[in-house]
């Protein structure tokens, strides 16, 4: 209907040395969009990438979001059920997290029957499990809405 590459996650390499450039699909059988990693490892290698996955009916409509391994090739599922749809996600770390993706996924979840908001906090090492916290929106969040992780200061 749209082609393979419509909403492709793809992984592209640059080599500063070389000028060679390569790609590969990372999640041949789902669209994506919305692709987020760690913000602190923008720039540098990383394991985990977070997306939207989003089904293709008569429009494009985001129903659950990926965990994409990069050293394993593993994808995990959050999915928010029928007629509820997601958009961007955060990861917002852990105060000392262990590892990259001890923290949390957080996203606007809307429901299209009543036109209700939550946002869910997902644990980012239990991304298949329930959200760890559900917190209903007094109005809905648009899709698309952009959102960053920015961490208050414990010390002042």
């Amino acid at each position: 209907m749209y082609g393979s590459n419509w909403a492709a996650c793809t992984s592209g390499v640059l080599n500063l040395k070389t000028g060679a450039v390569s790609s590969k699909p990372l999640l041949p059988d789902d669209y994506c969009d919305f692709p987020r990693i760690q913000d602190d490892l923008v720039g540098y290698q990383n394991r985990y990438i977070y997306a939207a996955r989003f089904r293709v009916d008569h429009m494009a409509t985001f129903d659950a979001e990926l965990k994409y391994d990069n050293q394993t090739g593993q994808v995990q599922v959050h999915e928010f059920g029928p007629d509820k749809e997601s958009g961007e996600a955060v990861f917002a770390p852990k105060l000392n997290a262990q590892s990259e993706d001890d923290g949390y996924v957080i996203c606007f979840v809307n429901d299209v029957n009543d036109r209700s908001c939550e946002c869910h906090i997902i644990d980012a090492q239990d991304f298949e499990g329930p959200a760890l916290a559900r917190i209903k929106i007094p109005s809905r969040v648009p899709h698309g809405f952009h959102a960053a992780w920015v961490p208050v200061d414990p010390a002042g």
